[in-house]
């Protein structure tokens, strides 16, 4: 009986569907693109320096402007403190020399003297502001370089036709590694384009700068060339033989 009722049911229960094998090569498709989308997103974070980066140079960018509006802010207080100042000064330098008796004159002299003081400590302040805001905007270029030098090379990566596979990246590029510069000639003389613009523009002051830059390379570049004429007078006879040349 009970081997019956086996039967029974191995008869009415249906076969597995044979999915499995065929989402398979599906599922495997997947997670090769997904892995093959995680590499990529890990590639670009190391090239572009990562979210962490990026908002470090966000954050020291702001950090910069806003010292930049606060130096502005103080060049446009000083400006019009230096225009009154000087409108002090030009009266006080007018009194003095408009006054009548001596006394009238010293007193608007002195007055004058501690008014150019005033004056000249406002002009170094706003120097030194000056000074300090150039530096400010370097320090917000080299930022943005910094971004800048990132795109470009994820975009040399990204349109390199080899990059197909996420693996292929080139080890040199990780890191941001400085390109190799071109070392400059280490004389003016060897660069023939320089010296042919020189020439080009003024001969004899081309020829004395580029004496005085590199007396060497001057002579080597231009080698004396004495006249047929003044050879002929000093050598009006052949030389005679070397000894124990003949």
């Amino acid at each position: 009986m009970f081997t019956q009722l086996c039967l029974v049911c191995l008869v009415q229960t249906p076969a597995p569907l044979a999915t499995s094998s065929a989402a398979a090569p599906g599922e495997e498709s997947g997670r090769v693109e997904a892995l093959r989308q995680r590499i990529h997103s890990m590639r670009m974070d190391l090239l572009l320096g990562g979210e962490k980066v990026r908002q470090a140079e966000t954050d020291a960018r702001r950090f910069y402007q806003e010292k930049i509006e606060l130096v502005q802010k103080r060049q446009d207080a000083l400006a019009a403190e230096l225009t009154e100042a000087h409108a002090g000064y030009q009266i006080s330098l007018d009194h003095a020399l408009q006054a009548k008796s001596e006394d009238q004159r010293r007193s608007a002299l002195a007055e004058a003297r501690e008014q150019h003081r005033g004056v000249a400590t406002l002009e170094s302040e706003q120097a030194d502001l000056a000074t300090r805001q150039q530096q400010l905007e370097r320090l917000v270029h080299a930022v943005d370089a910094r971004a800048r030098d990132r795109d470009r090379l994820a975009t040399k990566v990204e349109s390199e036709p080899d990059m197909g596979s996420p693996l292929a990246m080139p080890l040199g590029d990780i890191g941001l590694a400085p390109e190799v510069e071109m070392l400059s000639p280490s004389s003016p003389l060897d660069d023939e384009g320089l010296v042919s613009d020189l020439l080009a523009r003024d001969p004899v002051g081309a020829r004395r700068l580029l004496y005085t830059t590199d007396p060497k390379g001057y002579w080597t570049l231009f080698p004396l060339q004495p006249p047929a004429s003044a050879l002929q007078k000093v050598l009006q006879l052949p030389p005679p033989d070397l000894p124990g040349q003949r």
